[in-house]
């Protein structure tokens, strides 16, 4: 059986959404059809977090997600088609993502973010080799509090998983 991309995308919000506390929709709020607040009609992308376990109904079909969202204290009935979703992120922090969806806005403001999280940098200790012809024995040479030589040759422990 082959789905169309709306299928998909209805099947894995639905599948998340009833199986999961909730899940976090990324939408274009500029799409047409797309009710929301007005304040945030402004931005390029907007996140939404679902939940049939909320006070307000949810209701999602192929094409439309209904919700009775919560904003500043205040509710308010939302209405997205699913055209408008472009990506979602589960509990388990699992991301799906329908770039056919992306507004260039959208598109910009994603690859902004993306480049703007910092890799962690690792630390690399250097070593210098202080052998002799009696010895092979090696110094690190980024601790000076440590002395005493480590052997070269010493094996390193390995974790082995065990199930």
């Amino acid at each position: 059986m082959t789905f169309s991309r709306t299928d998909e995308k209805y099947q894995t919000l639905e599948t998340h959404l009833s199986q999961d506390q909730y899940l976090m929709v990324h939408l274009n709020p500029t799409y047409p059809g797309v009710l929301i607040p007005e304040n945030f009609l402004a931005s390029p992308t907007l996140t939404l977090k679902l939940s049939y376990n909320f006070q307000g109904v949810t209701v999602i079909t192929p094409e439309l997600i209904t919700a009775e969202l919560m904003f500043n204290g205040k509710h308010f009935s939302c209405r997205i088609p699913l055209a408008a979703i472009w990506g979602c992120t589960t509990i388990a922090e699992k991301n799906f993502i329908w770039p056919e969806s992306l507004s260039a806005n959208s598109y910009e403001s994603l690859a902004t973010e993306m480049e703007s999280i910092k890799k962690p940098k690792l630390a690399v200790n250097k070593q210098e080799d202080i052998s002799t012809p009696s010895s092979n024995l090696k110094k690190i040479e980024s601790d000076p509090k440590q002395e005493e030589p480590v052997a070269e040759n010493k094996k390193r422990p390995n974790l082995t998983r065990i199930k």
